[in-house]
């Protein structure tokens, strides 16, 4: 379900009483429906708790820039590198980081670091840009949707 477009809202919520409540209300007036009322059905449902703000996550990149004789940094082909670094997730137990207990961003941050040390040098710098992104499970599926939209946006911004 994650990886399928909707043109409509999704919304997960945990099973609970008031939320089998409301089920059960929708299910014993579906016989009733008509295709005039189907979309307006109310339910009251309790407000007991107040929603959790979504905390503020955002994509982390950063741009490491190869050098090649002659030719612009941004002519250069580019490897991009992600990983995931937060736990958060509408669906908290499809997270990706927090399946990995964080490993998969320790291992970009210690690649990174290495990579530093070879492009602080002209001499050893890469023939590449290398950039790494650092996508919130928040926003996507997962690193590789994230690469695919990175992609997408820096192919057509030229």
């Amino acid at each position: 379900m994650l990886d399928r477009s909707f043109a409509c809202p999704v919304y997960f919520i945990e099973q609970s009483d008031d939320v089998l409540n409301v089920y059960n209300t929708l299910q014993s007036k579906s016989g009733v429906l008509s295709p005039s009322n189907i979309y307006t059905i109310n339910v009251k449902f309790p407000r007991t708790k107040s929603p959790h703000p979504l905390p503020e996550i955002r994509t982390i990149e950063s741009v490491l820039e190869g050098h090649k004789e002659g030719v612009s940094p941004s002519s250069l082909p580019t490897i991009l590198l992600t990983a995931s670094y937060d736990s958060f997730s509408l669906v908290p137990s499809l997270a990706s980081a927090q399946t990995d207990g964080a490993a998969s961003t320790v291992a970009l941050l210690e690649i990174l670091r290495m990579f530093r040390r070879l492009y602080d040098d002209q001499k050893t710098a890469g023939r590449y840009v290398a950039r790494a992104l650092f996508p919130p499970a928040t926003t996507f599926s997962s690193c590789s949707a994230a690469a695919r939209t990175w992609t997408s946006k820096a192919s057509a911004s030229g």
